[in-house]
């Protein structure tokens, strides 16, 4: 059993999960985004899981911001991910984000300043070959690298309902 099939969490739950105030593992991740997209191919979720793994071990970090504990730089990364696709989901709806998700069985996983602009260039029929030249070319990048939070997009869809809180880790 992958990791990935383990937990399946509802849309609603990510909520709670930013309430818990508990940094997001691999099994909160696939499970959120199981949640998220019921409809993705089989597997799509865990070649992001791979990416995750193979960025924090190249040293990148969400925001630049260098982590002496790759558990919490993978948390971060989880993190970050969790609320692009929610951002995504949200904008362009299900169907969109689901296949930008599963860019990831190409394999063409992407940052997320670069999620947009493929969920965009996917609904205008870009084969994901063309998406990968463009990401090489740097034409998927947003104009400001941004890592959004998952406690951030959370908040803006239900702020009465979430208390402000310290979620740094």
């Amino acid at each position: 059993m992958t990791t990935e099939e383990k937990t399946y969490v509802q849309p609603g739950s990510l909520r709670q999960l930013v309430l818990d105030g508990k940094p997001p593992d691999a099994e909160m991740f696939c499970g959120a985004m199981a949640g998220m997209f019921p409809n993705a191919k089989g597997g799509a979720i865990q070649p992001w899981l791979e990416f995750v793994d193979e960025i924090t071990q190249s040293g990148q970090y969400v925001d630049f911001q260098e982590e002496s504990d790759l558990e919490t730089a993978k948390a971060h990364w989880y993190d970050t991910l969790l609320a692009s696709f929610y951002q995504l989901k949200a904008k362009y709806g299900e169907p969109s984000a689901t296949k930008t998700l599963e860019l990831g069985l190409e394999p063409l996983c992407l940052y997320p300043y670069e999620l947009e602009e493929a969920t965009v260039q996917l609904s205008q029929g870009t084969s994901p070959e063309k998406l990968e030249q463009m990401m090489q070319d740097g034409l998927l990048e947003s104009e400001t690298a941004q890592f959004p939070k998952l406690r951030d997009v959370v908040e803006a869809d239900a702020p009465a309902q979430i208390p402000r809180m310290n979620m740094n880790y």
